[in-house]
């Protein structure tokens, strides 16, 4: 199948990259960002490019008006650009549009999808909506990861946009976490590392109790 598949730079991402050229699909990356956020976060681009290197994919880079109507709030940020890159596929010929929705997010994303298929139906026919993660939880991606030879030390997870993960945003604990529970390494350098950031709930702990009459 000629797959066109969501690239952000993100671990998720490129995970979903590695096991469509696995399957044998004809692929192509695609790194899409809302024109309000012309250029996006340079460190995420960046993630992706490299990441499609690696991979010897084509990449498409392309700025977009984000359907927030069609998406639920559950799934976030990424998700308000899966209509708009639809119709980036199937104007390039593609026949699925593949994106790596995954465990917490599966019952909003087969919501997506099924509202994506109602549309296409009449615009794009023939394109096809893959979701192959929904049922493996975040450290399920980084096992599979492992095994088809990810570069983890490519990919971009962090909030900040800064060109070193701080460590301590949500997107980070989550990465971090998800190597911890698929007890594969974690090649990522953090600005703050995980004791640093213990030392702090400690401290503010005593802080607490030292207050408390």
């Amino acid at each position: 199948m000629r797959v066109t598949t969501l690239l952000s730079g993100g671990l998720d991402s490129a995970v979903l990259l590695a096991a469509l050229l696995e399957a044998e699909h004809q692929v192509e990356a695609l790194y899409v960002l809302p024109v309000s956020d012309s250029g996006g976060p340079m460190a995420e681009r960046q993630a992706a490019s490299a990441i499609a290197r690696h991979f010897d994919v084509p990449i498409v880079y392309a700025e977009v008006s984000a359907g927030d109507a069609f998406v639920p709030p559950s799934l976030g940020g990424q998700a308000v650009l899966v209509p708009p890159a639809a119709a980036i596929a199937w104007d390039r010929a593609r026949e699925g549009l593949a994106w790596a929705a995954h465990g917490g997010q599966a019952a909003p994303a087969v919501a997506l999808a099924q509202v994506l298929r109602v549309a296409l139906r009449v615009t794009a026919p023939r394109l096809e909506v893959v979701l192959p993660f929904l049922e493996h939880p975040k450290p399920g991606l980084v096992a599979i990861g492992a095994t088809l030879g990810v570069p983890f030390d490519r990919t971009y997870s962090c909030e900040l946009g800064e060109p070193t993960h701080c460590g301590a945003c949500l997107s980070c604990g989550e990465r971090r976490a998800a190597f911890v529970a698929a007890d594969v390494p974690d090649p990522t350098s953090y600005a703050v590392e995980p004791e640093a950031l213990e030392g702090e709930d400690d401290d503010a702990g005593e802080e607490s109790a030292q207050e408390t009459p």
